[in-house]
């Protein structure tokens, strides 16, 4: 016998509240599968979060930085960048799209079924541009297996243009400068000449600083070692050098060095930053420099937010002449902080001058002292844009 289907009080029938209930429980599980698979690419990668980072910037690798990924809706994205940026701490990319599978190269390019190897894969690429006048184009994908997890990130920058862009060559004249002045006459340092024992020599600020600008540029305009220094649109700062005995020119890496302007308006200063890692392994490679690994990682520590902020420097026209230097107060915070002056403190140096040894000792325990009588410090290069 056919049996009438029951309805409620309101006139709802139970087929009709059993359709919706359904539905009800299809909807939560959609979001508990959207959930989770957010779940598995939200993430930071890179530095010690134990997520895989491969960052290229320029298209060239660069090392120990750190981005954070996060998606709410797996339709769009925030991705924060980490030192990645030269002078920026962090670069907020937001309502960066997602796709699913790999965005078209141009818009000729045929539809292709993708089938990823990935449990959980997203896409995405975009332009931004950032506060301090960084234009930013980028492209990459994020995936998960498992613990599994890693971003491949690719960023191509332009910086607003400034008067150091382009290609300089060392001044023919005292390329290497060196102005040390102190109202104190304090010994800093013993030079003397290997060839010559017994011929040391008491140093002086001004003395010191006088002897060591001559012979840098006696060495480098005699050895050619260095030979431009090139400041990149992209805030790389590259070097064409030769090596000692060799005639060959070579180019240094890009991502070894960025520079930054920390106020766009002032061309005057300027801000290095330096890769650490690369850096560190230059220094060991010189013997003759007596640091050790506990000494350079120690300095390291000790000098962190300088690393990551920037090394400032001044920039100052003489002629034609460009004068890039280390001036008196950033020299004062790196020379008299207690590591370094226990590491200086009677260092011997050994230096190849024109194929005339020279040891220096210096007295790293007297830069406090002669700091607090120093009234000028300029140490850098002078150059001439070609």
């Amino acid at each position: 016998m056919y049996e009438k289907e029951p309805v409620f009080a309101d006139g709802t029938s139970m087929l009709l509240f059993s359709f919706f209930s359904c539905n009800d429980k299809d909807d939560d599980d959609d979001e508990d599968d959207d959930e989770e698979e957010v779940i598995q690419v939200n993430a930071s990668y890179g530095g010690d979060s134990g997520n895989t980072l491969k960052l290229t910037y320029s298209g060239v690798e660069l090392l120990g930085k750190e981005i954070k990924f996060y998606t709410s809706t797996k339709k769009t994205a925030t991705l924060t960048l980490n030192y990645v940026i030269p002078g920026e701490a962090t670069t907020e990319l937001t309502g960066v799209t997602l796709t699913t599978t790999p965005p078209k190269e141009d818009d000729n390019e045929e539809d292709e079924e993708y089938a990823s190897e990935h449990e959980y894969e997203y896409f995405f690429q975009g332009t931004e541009k950032t506060s301090a006048g960084w234009n930013i184009t980028y492209t990459g994908h994020v995936f998960a297996d498992g613990d599994t997890r890693e971003l491949i990130f690719d960023v191509e920058v332009t910086m607003q243009e400034n008067i150091l862009q382009g290609t300089w060559i060392l001044s023919e004249k005292d390329p290497l400068f060196f102005d040390w002045q102190s109202d104190g006459e304090t010994i800093i340092a013993e030079v003397e000449y290997a060839s010559m024992p017994g011929s040391g020599m008491s140093q002086t600020t001004e003395t010191f600083s006088s002897l060591l600008a001559q012979m840098g540029s006696q060495a480098l305009l005699a050895s050619r070692v260095l030979r431009e220094v090139t400041f990149h649109t992209d805030g790389n700062i590259t070097a064409t050098y030769t090596k000692a005995g060799s005639t060959t020119e070579l180019d240094s890496p890009l991502n070894l060095v960025h520079y930054y302007l920390p106020n766009s308006s002032n061309d005057n200063k300027i801000a290095i930053l330096l890769n650490v890692d690369a850096i560190a392994a230059l220094v060991m490679s010189h013997s003759s420099t007596r640091l050790s690994v506990q000494d350079i990682l120690a300095l390291i520590g000790s000098f962190q937010s300088l690393l990551q902020d920037g090394i400032p420097l001044e920039c100052e026209f003489v002629g034609d002449d460009l004068q890039l230097y280390i001036g008196q107060d950033v020299a004062e915070s790196i020379l008299t902080d207690p590591d370094m002056v226990s590491l200086l403190d009677e260092k011997k140096f050994e230096l190849d001058v024109m194929g005339n040894v020279v040891n220096v000792t210096v007295y790293g325990n007297e830069l406090p002292a002669l700091f607090e009588e120093t009234t000028v410090f300029k140490l850098g290069l002078s150059m001439v844009q070609q």
